[in-house]
């Protein structure tokens, strides 16, 4: 059985959105049976994903008071381009 593919790394203001989304629909500390599945589906991603988002933002707003879920990633970072010789 194929598993359907799945972001790793999306904007940080989707990012926030799924963070503020979770924050609405948490009941009593836990979220309601199969709105993370639902959750996922809608942005594509991961259950390993969903819940680094939701870990980073309570981290950062014990520390801080504020939740920042901001990618870590910036700037030169991964692979390196390959240049052909029409590009020099």
């Amino acid at each position: 059985m194929l598993r359907a593919t799945t972001k790793h790394d999306i904007p940080n203001d989707q990012r926030l959105s799924l963070y503020h989304e979770l924050l609405q629909h948490k009941e009593n500390g836990r979220f309601p049976y199969g709105k993370g599945k639902e959750l996922m589906q809608q942005y594509g991603l991961s259950k390993q994903t969903l819940s680094k988002i939701w870990k980073a933002g309570q981290e950062s707003k014990a520390r801080t008071g504020l939740a920042n879920v901001a990618i870590k990633k910036k700037g030169r970072c991964g692979r390196r381009r390959r240049r052909s010789i029409k590009d020099m």
